[in-house]
């Protein structure tokens, strides 16, 4: 882990410096997403298996990598899109998860797909009676704590 931190350090001020070219550049998301993809391919290169410490490491540098796209994405979605925070949450840690136990989990991608699927069915009688008020509060409780 003390690489990877190492590298985050390293990176920060290179992400400082690409923000003049790339001003919405974030160098703190910058940096953490260098480290995990230098050391996810190291990884590769390596060979290094699910049992070894790096990639606990990477799992927690990718978690946030996930959940800062979560909220960037949700700062650019309209209000009623914003539903769909949860579902995208879940389809990336599901995604991050196969990509470091380098296997395919069909149980997961089906229960990813019933969430979206939920979802999309919630969002589209989103405006019907009861669940107006439900859906509104679906979306209200994650808004700007």
């Amino acid at each position: 882990m003390s690489i990877l931190l190492a590298l985050i350090v390293l990176l920060f001020p290179i992400g400082i410096l690409l923000r003049k070219r790339a001003p919405n550049l974030c160098a703190i998301c910058f940096a953490t997403s260098g480290a995990w993809i230098i050391g996810f391919i190291y990884m590769l290169i390596s060979g290094s298996t699910i049992s070894d410490t790096n990639i606990l490491s990477l799992g927690i540098l990718m978690g946030g990598s996930v959940v800062g796209s979560m909220y960037y994405l949700s700062s650019k979605l309209s209000e009623e899109n914003q539903l769909f925070k949860l579902p995208y949450l879940i389809t990336l840690f599901a995604l991050v998860y196969m990509v470091l136990t380098r296997e395919f989990v069909g149980s997961m991608v089906v229960g990813v797909g019933g969430l979206w699927l939920l979802f999309f069915l919630l969002f589209s009688v989103r405006d019907s009676g009861r669940l107006k008020g439900s859906i509104a509060h679906i979306i209200k409780c994650c808004k700007n704590w």
